[in-house]
């Protein structure tokens, strides 16, 4: 069963044709939202959100995604470019020069362990010189290829990195993107990306906690360090976090869009549709 959480769509988008927009399709842990954008700006032009429990074999995956498209008169062809995006803690970074296709699986399991119901994906990373190595479950990917076969699946980290890198950074910078129970955490000195992870967190104190360990881990000064969060940053106690890391940047300094930050302020992955 789902239920639609939010929808939110701009008139300009029933104007534009399938070729003059963006599809983004992401993948929480209780639902999933799509988004469409102009190709040419970037600007949001719909935002649907679905609260749901996915059916678990593959011919039942099919027809539930199939049958959402349709209700929202998405469909995989036409569209400029496809994104599917899923959250993930499995996930490393490889430089160019040292990855191999075929050893993209050992890659991960020298980190952690991969079972038989995830597929592990590769993908380059142009802005970086690196590929993102990743494993999502593979019933859903199986059922999303078949129907998308054009799509390009990517990590959650990878879809930051991508909007990240855009950000003009002229001193060492950690991004944190805050997700309901996981943070994504990103860290740029200057334009060099450095590291990349994602951590469970119970409380406000771990978001912290771990933000500050990758800057000395990397062996950075966290006072001359900037920190940009984004995801759900309304609980985050400011003042708390200010008086060990003064330079902090909220969501409205990254992200131009407002007309509908009020509208998304319950989606984990708001920060990725700006």
């Amino acid at each position: 069963m789902q239920s639609l959480a939010l929808q939110f769509k701009k008139e300009k988008e029933t104007l534009l044709s399938l070729s003059e927009k963006k599809l983004k399709v992401y993948f929480p842990a209780n639902g999933f939202t799509f988004s469409t954008t102009d190709k040419n700006t970037d600007e949001i032009l719909s935002i649907v959100d679905y609260q749901c429990s996915f059916p678990q074999t593959l011919l039942d995956q099919m027809n539930f995604f199939r049958n959402i498209f349709a209700e929202n008169d998405i469909h995989s062809f036409g569209f400029e470019t496809i994104d599917i995006i899923f959250p993930t803690q499995k996930q490393v970074w490889i430089p160019e020069e040292l990855f191999s296709e075929d050893h993209k699986a050992d890659y991960l399991k020298a980190l952690t362990s991969i079972d038989l119901s995830e597929t592990v994906l590769s993908l380059f990373v142009p802005e970086i010189k690196a590929f993102s190595v990743f494993a999502i479950p593979q019933s859903a990917y199986a059922a999303l290829k078949v129907l998308i076969p054009l799509a390009i699946f990517q990590s959650q980290q990878t879809a930051l990195l991508k909007k990240y890198v855009a950000f003009e950074k002229d001193k060492p910078t950690l991004f944190a993107n805050i997700r309901k129970h996981e943070v994504d955490i990103l860290f740029f000195d200057k334009d060099k990306f450095l590291l990349g992870n994602t951590f469970p967190f119970q409380n406000e104190n771990d978001i912290l906690y771990h933000s500050l360990n990758v800057v000395r881990q990397l062996k950075f000064n966290e006072k001359e360090t900037e920190f940009c969060f984004s995801g759900y940053t309304q609980s985050l106690p400011m003042e708390k976090f200010q008086k060990l890391i003064p330079q902090i940047r909220l969501p409205e300094a990254l992200c131009s869009s407002e007309d509908w930050q009020q509208e998304t302020a319950q989606l984990e992955n708001r920060f990725l549709l700006c």
